[in-house]
């Protein structure tokens, strides 16, 4: 797997975590999956953090059963808004923290 991944908190928050970590889950993590190579920092494709984000946040919907259901609208995720109006919306869904 990579050292980043696809995160998806307990609280319907998605997103990208650099670290692996989910910081931005504050610990409750649902889900977490391996990025593709250009979500990797190393890569020579590198999206950029608010790219993968984005498909993070797509990735780990297409996943999901029925259980994220008010989660589904088709609005882009932006960098410093969660889906779902958690109360962490000053959390950032991407978190870059040197690993």
């Amino acid at each position: 797997g990579t050292t980043e991944k696809c995160c998806r908190c307990k609280s319907g928050a998605k997103g990208w975590s650099a670290s692996g970590k989910c910081s931005f889950c504050w610990g409750k993590v649902a889900k977490k999956k391996s990025v593709a190579s250009a979500c990797t920092k190393k890569s020579k494709a590198f999206k950029g953090s608010r790219a993968c984000a984005n498909a993070c946040s797509r990735a780990v919907l297409l996943e999901t059963g029925d259980d994220l259901t008010e989660e589904t609208q088709d609005e882009p995720v932006e960098m410093e808004v969660q889906a779902g109006g958690t109360p962490f919306d000053s959390v950032a869904l991407m978190e870059e923290e040197a690993v």
